[in-house]
């Protein structure tokens, strides 16, 4: 496997909270009523080494330096993972200048748990799609398991005996894990939530949890160092970057399961706004340096309209709902 180059960016860009420019730099022409006219401040609603963190910072990174503007760029994380953060983006003025980097874990987590903020897909305004992707089924290295049946049969044999991480009561890696217990017969396996699954990944490579689901993104480095294993992706066919691992699909046909990053902020910004902010963000992930490391890592990079990107935000909150309710599922926090 070829290294994961965005991550040497992540670790460049990560010390700085903003991407900047020399104040005397000269704005592109074409943007509407000379917007930006200050910094515009873009939340990530998820810890540090995550696919929503890695991903934000690096399109925003090219976006200051392609507009040559400051755009400050924070970490809001609290006990209801990113729903908050979410919710105060949408209370936000609609004027372009406050921003919110999602993922499907963060449309999850407020759709289905927190219920914040209300009439979420409608609240908040679609500006750009960076990435669909599949999750990673990761295990630690010590699993006696290296298969996913291997797994079923270890956890059969071993009701309670193990647990999975994730990045939240509700979140994608929640649901995805939930999905492989439900598929399988109810499987007997623990959830532990962590705020976000950078952290959960610290503890599944440490031997404290035993399986983790992922976006490619943050889990394809950690096996490309060697200190997790994959056992299946959630795509319909294999990834071209992993092609010795299997889908889901291939043990349970309707096991699929897509997620997504991207951009979006309080409803009623400006359409000259919006289009000028997915034109730019169009152009770089046209980039080849932006292109590559995603497409290395297994991310399928998606140049789309803001309609588009609705469509794909109602169909994933849609499957969700249907996941939860045929599940079962008891989204309620431990008290």
């Amino acid at each position: 496997m070829r290294n994961f180059k965005i991550v040497a960016t992540y670790l460049l860009i990560t010390l700085s909270l903003a991407c900047s420019a020399p104040a005397n730099a000269q704005k592109p022409s074409g943007l509407p009523n000379n917007y930006p006219a200050k910094p515009v401040k873009v939340i990530i609603g998820a810890s540090a080494g995550g696919g929503t963190d890695i991903l934000g910072r690096l399109v925003f990174k090219h976006l200051g330096d392609a507009w040559k503007h400051t755009f400050i760029v924070e970490n809001k994380v609290s006990v209801m993972g990113s729903a908050l953060a979410l919710d105060d983006v949408a209370k936000s003025l609609a004027d372009g200048y406050t921003m919110n980097v999602v993922s499907g874990s963060t449309y999850v987590g407020a759709a289905v748990v927190h219920m914040i903020p209300k009439n979420l897909l409608q609240a908040l305004d679609p500006i750009a799609q960076f990435t669909t992707q599949a999750f990673v089924l990761a295990a630690t290295k010590s699993l006696p398991a290296n298969t996913v049946p291997e797994l079923v049969a270890y956890a059969r044999n071993n009701p309670g005996k193990l647990n999975y991480a994730s990045s939240g009561l509700g979140g994608s890696a929640f649901l995805a894990a939930e999905y492989l217990k439900h598929e399988f017969g109810g499987l007997d396996i623990a959830h532990i939530p962590y705020k976000g699954i950078g952290p959960a990944y610290i503890d599944l490579i440490a031997g404290r949890t035993h399986i983790a689901f992922g976006t490619t993104v943050s889990a394809v480095p950690h096996a490309q160092k060697g200190t997790l294993k994959l056992l299946a992706v959630t795509s319909p066919r294999r990834l071209p970057n992993l092609p010795d691992v299997p889908t889901m699909t291939e043990y349970r046909p309707d096991f699929e399961y897509m997620s997504f990053f991207g951009v979006v902020g309080p409803a009623g910004i400006p359409k000259s706004v919006v289009a000028a902010l997915n034109r730019q963000i169009n152009d770089i992930l046209a980039l080849p340096e932006v292109q590559r490391p995603l497409e290395a890592d297994g991310s399928m990079i998606v140049r789309t309209t803001p309609e588009n990107f609705q469509k794909e935000l109602v169909r994933f909150v849609n499957q969700a709902e249907k996941l939860v309710r045929e599940a079962n599922l008891n989204l309620k926090p431990a008290s």
